[in-house]
């Protein structure tokens, strides 16, 4: 999995507003601890299983940080990564 880390004094800008973290993990429990520990720092955050569901988070809210396995199933996370920017 590649992590992106950001401080939770960074997360919260001056609006009062809750940064917003997808976490996209095939393997449940390692997405659940990450999710689990994110949240624990305030971040609001989601958990995907596979690309084509990070897609649909994606679509209805459009996250501030991704936390993406490299290694997933069917479409990579550094595919979903670019599909994401482009």
């Amino acid at each position: 999995m590649t992590a992106v880390s950001a401080s939770p004094e960074r997360s919260a800008p001056s609006s009062g507003t809750v940064a917003s973290i997808l976490v996209v993990d095939d393997d449940e429990p390692v997405r659940d601890a990450v999710e689990r520990g994110l949240g624990i720092h305030g971040y609001a955050v989601v958990g995907a299983s596979d690309a084509e569901a990070a897609f649909g988070l994606v679509a209805k809210r459009r996250p501030d940080l991704l936390v993406l396995d490299i290694g997933l199933p069917g479409i990579s996370g550094n595919e979903l990564c670019q599909r994401l920017r482009d």
